[in-house]
């Protein structure tokens, strides 16, 4: 899985005129566009899906293996999330919800998806800050049953809550993407 799963996700930040981006061996300027493009969609999908399958995946593994210090573990870690406010400091919040991914990654031993599944920068967390707080409650209830299906040990119902979760996700980034390319269009 690549980096590039979900940056159509970020609303633009970049002035018109130009943007400084780090890529590769240092900074460069290059010209930003007037106006935001439209994200080119093409392998965008399947991306989503990996991300999506991934994760589901780590979430499978995670729980036929979970130990009763992990699953002490992952609750701490939903708990810490849904005690932070989420206004102000949704940033902080949305990496909050990002970590318990980066934690089911690690707990089922995959560490390439859990470098990419939360953690600063990662493109879950990049997607829930992208929504926003409106996503919060939805967010800590799908938490909440991901941990009622760990602790009961129902591995491909984790799974499918993991990866229903993540679909809502991403159409919600869709949506949230639209609004901005359309609050910018105006």
């Amino acid at each position: 899985m690549t980096m590039q799963t979900l940056p159509a996700v970020r609303a633009p930040i970049a002035p018109p005129v130009r943007a400084a981006t780090r890529q590769g061996g240092g900074d460069r300027l290059r010209r930003a566009d007037p106006r935001p493009r439209r994200p080119d969609r093409r392998g965008t999908s399947g991306d989503a899906e990996d991300l999506i399958r991934q994760n589901g995946t780590a979430a499978r593994i995670a729980c036929e293996h979970m130990t009763r210090p992990a699953l002490n573990a992952v609750r701490a870690t939903v708990a810490w999330a849904s005690s932070l406010p989420a206004r102000p400091g949704w940033e902080r919040k949305a990496a909050a919800h990002g970590e318990l991914f980066r934690l089911l990654a690690v707990l089922a031993g995959d560490r390439v998806a859990a470098a990419g599944s939360g953690g600063e920068g990662g493109p879950l967390e990049d997607l829930i800050r992208a929504i926003g707080p409106v996503a919060d409650g939805m967010i800590i209830s799908s938490h909440g049953r991901l941990v009622a299906y760990l602790s009961a040990g129902d591995a491909d119902s984790a799974a499918r809550e993991v990866e229903t979760h993540l679909r809502v996700l991403l159409y919600m980034g869709r949506l949230a993407m639209t609004a901005a390319a359309a609050a910018t269009d105006h």
